[in-house]
């Protein structure tokens, strides 16, 4: 089994986006652990709402890029629309951060509060 972190935001109805989400998710993998939650500021020049941020610890049989697949699928499912601007607000948005203790996304490294609430799910992660 493959052991995954998921960094998880949402600006629109935060509360139920990540209560849903984490439901989708659980339904074909296995759900192992959720870290706390963390509000930010939004970035980028589009006014709107703070986030909540947090990450999901998951058990997976796909492969990385399948599971990344169903990632975005979720997203579609919650309604995320995709634009250009890549800061603007959202239902959901879930990105792959560690695979099988290791350190795949460079928000990791921009982001303090994903490698916040990263470390807190898997202290041991290489990066």
């Amino acid at each position: 089994m493959n052991i995954v972190i998921i960094d998880v935001g949402s600006n629109i109805e935060p509360e139920y986006n990540i209560s849903q989400a984490n439901r989708l998710i659980a339904q074909e993998h296995t759900f192992l652990l959720a870290s706390s939650i963390t509000r930010t500021k939004a970035i980028g020049d589009v006014p709107q709402p703070d986030y909540l941020n947090c990450a999901f610890k998951v058990g997976t049989f796909y492969h990385e890029e399948n599971f990344n697949l169903f990632l975005k699928k979720v997203e579609s499912q919650l309604g995320r629309i995709r634009s250009k601007d890549k800061f603007t607000p959202r239902t959901i948005d879930l990105d792959i951060i560690a695979w099988n203790g290791k350190v795949v996304h460079k928000d990791f490294y921009q982001r303090y509060f994903v490698r916040k609430y990263a470390l807190e799910l898997d202290p041991d992660l290489i990066y």
